[in-house]
C-alpha cells in the first residue's frame, strides 16, 4: 500500500468524521438536546485482510465517537456509532 492510498482513506473517513462533526456542532450547540450518528463498521473492530488502512479508519472513528460522547454528554449531545451488520446467506446443504 502506497503512502497515497493510506492517506486517502484516513483523509476520507476519520477527518471527513471530525470535519463534519466539528460543522455540525455550530448547528447543535444551540438545541435542547441532539444526536451525531457517525459510520462505523465491523472492519474497524474485526479488521480485514486487504484492508488495513480503511480497518484503522474505522477503529479510529470509533474512539473518537466514544471520546466526544463523553465530552458532549453534559451538552445533551449524543453521539453514537452505527455499525451495519448484514446477514450472511449459508449455503443450502
Amino acid at each position: 500500500m502506497s503512502d497515497e492510498e493510506w492517506h486517502k482513506m484516513i483523509s476520507i473517513h476519520l477527518n471527513g468524521t471530525f470535519f463534519c462533526t466539528r460543522e455540525a456542532l455550530k448547528i447543535m450547540n444551540n438545541q435542547i438536546q441532539a444526536s451525531i450518528i457517525n459510520m462505523g463498521s465491523v472492519l474497524g473492530t474485526t479488521g480485514g485482510p486487504s484492508s488495513p488502512h480503511y480497518s484503522a479508519a474505522k477503529s479510529a472513528i470509533l474512539g473518537f465517537t466514544r471520546a466526544t460522547a463523553r465530552e458532549l454528554a453534559s451538552r445533551n449531545i449524543r453521539a453514537v456509532s452505527y455499525t451495519h451488520l448484514r446477514a450472511h446467506e449459508t449455503p443450502e446443504q
